[in-house]
C-alpha cells in the first residue's frame, strides 16, 4: 500500500501527495493510493473553476480515511476538508499558514 502525504511544499505536486481543500465537496484520489476500487453508488459530479463538469464513476478506500472518488487520470489528489475533520482533529497555525491533521500515525501537514 503506498502511503499519502500531505502537499507541504511550492512546486509541483507529486502522485502522493494531496492537497487539503476547504471548498471541495469530494474527496478525489488516484487510483495508485486506493484500495477496493469499485463502481461507485451514485457517481460523483464534479466541476472545476472553468464550470468544466467530470462524472467519476469509482471509489476506493484511502488507508486510515474514507472512500474517495477515483481521481480522472492525470488529476491531483485533493481531501475534502469537511471530510477530513469528521474524522479526524484538525488545528490551523495562522502564523505559519498550516493545517495539521492529527491522525492515530502521526500529524499530517498541509502548508501553503
Amino acid at each position: 500500500m503506498n502511503t499519502i502525504f500531505a502537499k507541504n511544499s511550492s512546486g509541483p505536486i507529486q502522485w502522493w501527495e494531496a492537497l487539503l481543500d476547504n471548498q471541495a465537496t469530494t474527496s478525489l484520489i488516484g487510483r495508485r493510493l486506493l484500495t477496493n476500487i469499485r463502481k461507485a453508488n451514485s457517481p460523483a459530479v464534479i466541476r472545476g473553476y472553468t464550470g468544466a463538469k467530470v462524472t467519476l464513476n469509482e471509489v476506493g478506500d484511502l488507508e486510515d480515511f474514507f472512500p474517495c472518488a477515483v481521481a480522472p487520470p492525470g488529476g491531483i489528489n485533493v481531501l475534502c476538508f469537511a471530510d477530513v475533520e469528521k474524522k479526524y482533529p484538525v488545528e490551523y497555525d495562522c502564523d505559519e499558514k498550516r493545517f495539521t491533521v492529527h491522525t492515530q500515525h502521526g500529524d499530517l501537514e498541509f502548508q501553503q
